[in-house]
């Protein structure tokens, strides 16, 4: 299965290293939305047409995808984070991924408290 990342699960970050250590990215490319830094220190992304966010796609196996639903918490109560299909915009064509999105209820806080990044780089904070 396939998934693509956008921050701290991205090659150079300390998720990378947790939950992807050894792999190299399938593809870079982009998805629609627009990006929050939030303060607690890591980005969200909020499904929004005629915006960007840049990641890079993984091929991964139905273990490290559920540890990786673990450090999202998809499986809380209250989500941060949902789990969603998207196509990915890369140089090798469009890749259908599984992207972790802004739950509907944290949309809100993103928006209100976070910072929109409007390059739709995350590069660790602002």
């Amino acid at each position: 299965m396939r998934i693509f990342v956008y921050g701290t699960l991205m090659k150079g970050y300390a998720g990378h290293v947790a939950y992807l250590a050894g792999k190299e990215p399938e593809a870079e490319g982009y998805i629609h939305g627009k990006m929050y830094h939030l303060p607690e220190g890591y980005p969200t992304a909020i499904f929004t047409p005629g915006f960007r966010i840049y990641g890079e796609v993984y091929d991964i196996d139905e273990e490290t995808m559920h540890r990786i639903r673990e450090y999202e918490d998809v499986f809380e109560a209250e989500p941060i984070y949902e789990e969603r299909t998207a196509d990915v915009y890369t140089d090798k064509g469009v890749i259908c991924a599984a992207v972790f999105f802004a739950s509907k209820t944290f949309e809100e806080h993103a928006g209100a408290s976070g910072v929109h990044v409007p390059s739709g780089r995350w590069s660790g904070g602002l």
